[in-house]
């Protein structure tokens, strides 16, 4: 059975009924498929009574009945009168909710190809349909949706916290309304400079500061320390010994600027929903949030080691 996915058009909200297009004729789908005009002629006909409104194409999250199919402007659009659950409650709210913002839910159906064109044969003919989903599917806010919420961070903030401003005045259930008074206190902290927002491909937006740093641990670090004195104290201290005081001082700059570069590879957080790593220079909006010096290891320091880090180079050529 396929999934076909389709981002609406256009859906309306009538009391707890909505209508929405769950699928487009004439173009290609998710699964390289083409929906032939008239493909769920049959299916709506003789099978209409048991075809089901899910969400997230989850069995066990029954959000609504199906109140009529019909082709209609390129599309199949459905109308459904959701059930009188606090789950479907959540899932009318999402509707009213990006409907009052100018945005829509995406939805997709579970169908079967039946008949298809021996010509081409992307082009399905027939199709028998078993169910069709409201959809949230955005990572770790599956039960919060956030409509490009990726991009929408990264270059219109002011538009997330409106939308999550929006929905702190909807009648959401208490779980959702305290994710998105969550999301409201990140980006105004981000905004006023007070947070490091990062961004997760997967959709989870967090404090970087809130997370725990992952640093070298310290027989790599001493490693490092010992590896960076050979290569600068054999060469590069005795070349800028022998320049003008202005050259020093540029050798300690280029010394200094290459420890923040290296450091900024070495240092990172971890999504707190799926793991990824995320560097210091991910953050979004507060760049001006000073990129943290790892300190050498007290094991690796002085003269009985000759661990040593960029920075003490760098003063010592001054």
């Amino acid at each position: 059975m396929n999934g076909l996915v389709l981002k609406t058009k256009s859906n309306s909200v009538e009391g707890r009924v909505v209508t929405v297009a769950v699928n487009a004729f004439g173009n290609v789908d998710s699964q390289n498929d083409i929906s032939v005009s008239g493909s769920f002629t049959k299916t709506l006909n003789e099978n209409f009574k048991r075809i089901k409104h899910f969400l997230n194409h989850d069995y066990n999250k029954l959000i609504g009945c199906p109140l009529e199919g019909k082709e209609e402007g390129g599309h199949l659009v459905m109308r459904s009168e959701l059930a009188d659950t606090q789950l479907a409650n959540d899932v009318l709210q999402f509707y009213k909710l990006y409907q009052k913002n100018g945005l829509t839910l995406e939805h997709s159906i579970g169908v079967e190809a039946m008949q298809r064109d021996q010509q081409d044969r992307r082009k399905v003919l027939q199709w028998k349909m078993w169910e069709f989903s409201t959809l949230y599917n955005w990572g770790a806010n599956s039960d919060t949706p956030l409509l490009g919420i990726k991009h929408d961070l990264r270059n219109a903030p002011e538009q997330v916290l409106k939308f999550a401003k929006s929905a702190l005045e909807m009648d959401f259930s208490e779980a959702v309304l305290v994710k998105y008074d969550d999301l409201r206190k990140l980006v105004e902290g981000a905004l006023g400079g007070e947070k490091a927002m990062i961004q997760c491909d997967c959709g989870n937006a967090f404090d970087y500061y809130e997370q725990e740093e992952h640093r070298l641990d310290k027989e790599i670090l001493e490693e490092y320390n010992n590896t960076l004195y050979y290569m600068l104290m054999g060469e590069a201290e005795r070349q800028a010994y022998q320049r003008r005081d202005e050259v020093r001082q540029e050798v300690a700059e280029v010394i200094a600027n290459r420890e923040k570069s290296v450091v900024s590879e070495l240092v990172y957080v971890r999504c707190p929903y799926c793991g990824r790593k995320h560097y210091h220079n991910e953050i979004i909006m507060n760049k001006s949030i000073a990129v943290p010096v790892a300190e050498p290891s007290k094991d690796t320091t002085g003269t009985e080691s000759k661990g040593i880090s960029f920075s003490a180079i760098g003063s010592m050529l001054k």
